[in-house]
């Protein structure tokens, strides 16, 4: 994990001074989601999005236990095909993905570590930024106060 976690950091701090001034666009809420890993992995996140107010799902399953050293999973999210997922899990079992909305050309970045994937289910409500596709959050004392980016 504290490699994950160096190498997201590392990429955030590199890319902040190609991005100053970058701001994002939305806030996006990961609620009532499960993630159930067995022979197989079966996804269902609920992203809530606070200007628009719409709630879209993203489910998904893949083939075999989760596996750290495969390459990032790559999916559209089942029933609506503007949406996207890259996901890719840690060796401590911890999970970094994204999602991309296509037609409104956003994206969130989500970090979750295995405690808050529990008893097949996520910990609630996590918020995050929705930048522009293209668009890399940074590290800022400029953004407006609301999720917890960085902690």
């Amino acid at each position: 994990m504290a490699i994950m976690k160096t190498i997201l950091s590392f990429m955030v701090l590199a890319t902040a001074a190609l991005c100053k001034g970058t701001t994002p666009i939305d806030t996006w809420t990961l609620h009532n989601s499960s993630i159930i890993c067995n022979t197989s992995c079966e996804y269902n996140l609920f992203i809530q999005k606070t200007k628009s107010g719409g709630e879209f799902n993203c489910k998904f399953s893949t083939k075999g236990p989760p596996d750290p050293y495969a390459l990032p999973i790559d999916e559209p999210c089942h029933g609506e095909p503007h949406l996207v997922i890259t996901l890719s899990w840690g060796v401590d079992r911890s999970i970094i993905f994204c999602i991309a909305d296509l037609e409104e050309r956003t994206i969130a970045y989500y970090g979750l570590e295995a405690f808050e994937i529990s008893n097949d289910t996520i910990a609630p409500n996590k918020t995050e930024w929705a930048w522009g596709l293209g668009q890399i959050p940074i590290l800022s004392t400029d953004l407006p106060s609301s999720p917890a980016l960085w902690v």
